[in-house]
């Protein structure tokens, strides 16, 4: 550890648009809107008190910006960043250089190992899951074309979190393409101490073998998580809603 301090994000905008994000966070205050200047999900800003550090376990940090709008919005008390992608770990072993946040250049799943991973042209939607190429609708929006295909190291978050001695999370953070459900299966003992999940959920997988959102809700359900809130995300071309994200608390 480089210190015992948490990590707090500043950015330093232009004048007018550091005043005018501060003034559109105030207004959306007034009428109960949840507004942050950072980028931080709505869904969030009900549930984690502004400017109270938190533990963060954020499994697929791609270009960790998510990370990035948690530490300007709250702090990072203690922060484990989740990446397969060996390009975009090094990005984040980049940006949190000088702090005490954890970069794991791994995948997580229900067992440990080491799997083959297609990285997309579209790297966002690069998975340990084929994507279901007969769903014309999406491969329309998006480029789910392979750049190439890679081996990965495979890891249980439990396993993980033991061995980085990361004991509790404030919220847990999934964005990993179709293996939401696996994750969590390998994440028993850690969900016991865990106070929110954050998931990309799938309405209609375009993964062969990916989760359904129902299947998150039941799986967390069953370990005494209730479904807070639901955001929309990614349509496809027809206009039909593939994903969203959402958000389960004790």
């Amino acid at each position: 550890m480089k210190n015992n301090r948490p990590f707090i994000a500043t950015r330093r905008l232009p004048l007018r648009q550091h005043i005018t994000g501060r003034l559109r966070e105030a207004l959306m205050r007034r009428w109960d809107i949840p507004y942050s200047r950072h980028g931080t999900p709505p869904l969030l800003l009900r549930v984690l008190r502004s400017g109270v550090p938190i533990n963060l376990i954020d499994v697929g940090a791609s270009d960790g910006e998510f990370a990035l709008s948690l530490a300007r919005q709250y702090g990072l008390a203690h922060a484990l960043l989740v990446e397969p992608q060996p390009a975009r770990a090094e990005q984040l072993r980049g940006i949190f250089a000088e702090t005490d946040v954890l970069v794991a250049q791994t995948a997580l799943s229900n067992q440990p190992g080491a799997l083959p991973m297609d990285i997309l042209h579209w790297d966002y939607s690069s998975s340990l899951l084929p994507v279901d190429r007969t769903n014309s609708a999406v491969a329309e929006r998006i480029d789910l074309s392979v750049r190439q295909t890679i081996t990965v190291p495979v890891t249980t978050l439990d396993d993980l979190c033991a061995a980085t001695d990361f004991q509790q999370a404030d919220l847990l953070k999934l964005d990993v393409q179709g293996t939401e459900l696996m994750v969590l299966q390998g994440s028993e003992r850690m969900l016991g101490n865990t106070r929110f999940v954050l998931s990309e959920v799938s309405f209609h997988p375009y993964y062969i073998g990916g989760a359904h959102f129902e299947q998150i809700r039941s799986y967390l359900k069953e370990r005494g998580f209730r479904l807070l809130g639901l955001t929309e995300g990614f349509r496809d071309a027809r206009g039909e809603l593939v994903e969203g994200d959402a958000l389960f608390g004790r």
